[in-house]
């Protein structure tokens, strides 16, 4: 089992450039499919753990957690995203393992 958090920078950010640092590091983990991924056909949402953790915190900007998701996803899946309809979204198994090493 993978983990389900982003991955760590190799470099400080920095104050000068720490939205755009910030805006790319979700891009990044939002669409890392071993993180995150939507299926069209089902139109489900399976997500990290960490949104269902913190689910508040990411719903504060968007409402929901698909519009949150969109709004940082590749266009395609944004454009599915937001194109109306119910998204059921389900959260992927953490794996916890890393802890004890």
């Amino acid at each position: 089992m993978q983990s389900l958090c982003p991955e760590l920078r190799s470099e400080a950010y920095r104050a000068t450039t720490l939205d755009s640092e910030l805006t790319e590091a979700t891009r990044r983990f939002v669409s890392d499919s071993s993180k995150n991924r939507f299926d069209v056909a089902s139109r489900t949402l399976r997500l990290s753990s960490i949104f269902d953790w913190f689910r508040e915190d990411f719903e504060l900007s968007s409402q929901t957690l698909p519009a949150f998701v969109a709004r940082f996803a590749e266009p395609t899946t944004a454009t599915a995203l937001s194109s109306g309809g119910n998204v059921r979204v389900e959260f992927l198994d953490y794996d916890w393992s890393l802890n004890g090493r």
